[in-house]
């Protein structure tokens, strides 16, 4: 007769000690989740500034601009080295100095502009953490989430190896063409990764992911192929 009752104080002890050990994790992520949200955010604004670095304005002071929907020459020529123009157009237009800058500066906007849509890609994915997921679809985004995290990391160090010096040359020769070309490629592998991982689930979350990620991969292909181009690498895209 005593047996059941000694064993129920039992059972709540496991599941108090479990839950001790649940609460932490649960805790921990939470707190990753917010330093995503802040280091996001920074690096944001990072290559917000970077594009004033990047940028060479070479009207005169006081000369007033006239905004124009119609992409310059230089865009134009730009954008017709890549896979996807049309993108690469309407993403350039969007883009603060763009009207005003030659095409050697298109290739930095390019990658700062595809750094800032990977960061703030990374910031709003973050935000559907707290909502319930079955364990398929949280393990496809907790592993979207930490890709997208490499691809933003991936990213800034190639936008760095970029951005023209202080004398007005390039700063490839801080990294090799192989190592940006790498980093491009990973970014670009990392965002097919995280696509395949929601194949065969369905919900609200797949569809917030897809939103998310649109156009990501087009334009890390555009940055390809404009590196590749100025590097005189035997590419025309991926």
């Amino acid at each position: 007769m005593g047996y059941d009752k000694l064993r129920r104080p039992e059972t709540g002890i496991s599941g108090n000690h479990r839950q001790q050990h649940e609460e932490p994790r649960g805790q921990n992520k939470k707190t990753r989740l917010v330093m995503i949200s802040f280091i996001t955010l920074g690096m944001i604004i990072v290559s917000a500034v970077s594009a004033g670095i990047a940028i060479v304005v070479r009207e005169r002071a006081g000369c007033a601009t006239t905004i124009r929907r119609k992409p310059t020459q230089a865009i134009s020529r730009t954008c017709s080295k890549t896979r996807f123009p049309n993108l690469c157009v309407d993403s350039l237009l969007q883009f603060p100095g763009s009207l005003n800058a030659s095409e050697q500066d298109l290739v930095h906007i390019s990658f700062n502009m595809t750094l800032r849509h990977f960061s703030q890609a990374l910031y709003t994915t973050s935000l559907i953490s707290p909502v319930r997921m079955d364990p398929q679809v949280r393990s496809a985004y907790d592993d979207c989430l930490e890709l997208l995290e490499d691809s933003v990391d991936a990213l800034s160090r190639s936008l760095s190896s970029v951005v023209p010096s202080k004398d007005g040359n390039d700063s490839k020769g801080v990294s090799s063409s192989h190592d940006v070309m790498t980093w491009l490629r990973s970014a670009l592998t990392n965002h097919d990764t995280c696509t395949e991982g929601f194949e065969g689930v369905s919900g609200e979350v797949k569809d917030q992911m897809a939103a998310r990620l649109k156009n990501l991969s087009e334009l890390v292909s555009n940055c390809l192929s404009l590196f590749a181009a100025i590097g005189k690498d035997d590419f025309e895209g991926v």
